[in-house]
């Protein structure tokens, strides 16, 4: 006879192993701090930090998932905004759709993305699809790898 039941063995993972599962880098690694962690360590903290601090995963998950999605007006042309969000003056920022998204969300992510979108470590696309993946695993769900090479639309 053969065994048919299967185990199921719960993984556990180190915060250095948990971090660096988040990312396939596209162009290289993110660069070490000087505490020998690296930065996307303590972006992944960040994010965690967050998390527990304000119990915003859902609405983070939006974002990202918002951002991901694209409005066709049936040309079938163009692709994921890319964290274009951020303008609130015109097009995705002002759709009913993204409510609560331009100042709630990202207002969230704000302290993170000033202190690693503006040194250049990583997008906004990046950052919210990150604190998504992130944010999945901490509520209890899935490791959702994260792959980096979004550029922040321009306008």
């Amino acid at each position: 006879h053969r065994h048919r039941h299967r185990h199921r063995h719960k993984h556990t993972h180190t915060h250095t192993q948990m971090a660096h599962a988040y990312t396939v880098p596209a162009a290289g690694d993110i660069s070490k701090a000087g505490d020998g962690k690296s930065l996307l360590e303590h972006i992944v903290a960040d994010v965690k930090a967050l998390l527990a601090a304000k119990n915003c995963g859902p609405i983070l998950i939006r974002l990202s998932w918002h951002d991901a999605g694209v409005f066709s007006n049936g040309s079938l042309k163009g692709g994921c905004p890319n964290a274009v969000m951020r303008f609130t003056d015109s097009g995705e920022g002002t759709f009913e759709a993204n409510a609560g998204l331009t100042d709630v969300a990202i207002g969230l992510l704000k302290p993170i993305a000033d202190k690693y979108v503006t040194a250049g470590v990583i997008s906004n696309a990046d950052l919210w699809a990150l604190a998504a993946n992130v944010a999945i695993e901490f509520m209890g769900g899935p490791h959702v790898v994260t792959r980096f090479g979004r550029p922040d639309a321009k306008d």
